[in-house]
């Protein structure tokens, strides 16, 4: 091996991909910077609503506080669709969210129905003897 395959050569592949994947780049920035400031003028917004007086200032707090990350997040999932990842991204999200709140729900009611579950084995295991 010389000097024209080990230094060379990669390096002519690497400025070639980083020419075509550059202007790819910009535009997932400007979608970025674009999305963040359609955010930040929704949420001047939501604070500037009034609906003849039926919202008040906790209420739109509450709001932004979910309005957010929510806006955030799917941002985030429009950046990673365009570079082609997205749908695997969101698949193991879901599988991912719902798996835990399979745990969680299992856990809790099993922590609930405890009591119950104490009484109907120990019926279950008098009727039995």
């Amino acid at each position: 091996m010389d000097f024209q395959e080990l230094i060379i050569t990669p390096f002519q592949e690497f400025l070639i991909n980083g020419a075509t994947y550059l202007p790819k780049l910009i535009l997932l920035y400007l979608i970025w910077v674009f999305g963040k400031y359609g955010i930040d003028l929704l949420v001047e917004l939501i604070k500037k609503i009034n609906l003849g007086g039926k919202l008040d200032d906790k209420a739109k707090e509450i709001l932004i506080k979910i309005f957010v990350p929510t806006a955030k997040i799917l941002l985030i999932l429009v950046i990673l669709d365009s570079l082609g990842i997205g749908s695997t991204v969101i698949q193991t999200l879901l599988g991912s969210i719902s798996l835990g709140l399979a745990i969680m729900l299992g856990l809790s009611f099993g922590e609930a129905f405890k009591p119950y579950a104490k009484n109907l084995v120990d019926r279950f295991a008098e009727e039995v003897k």
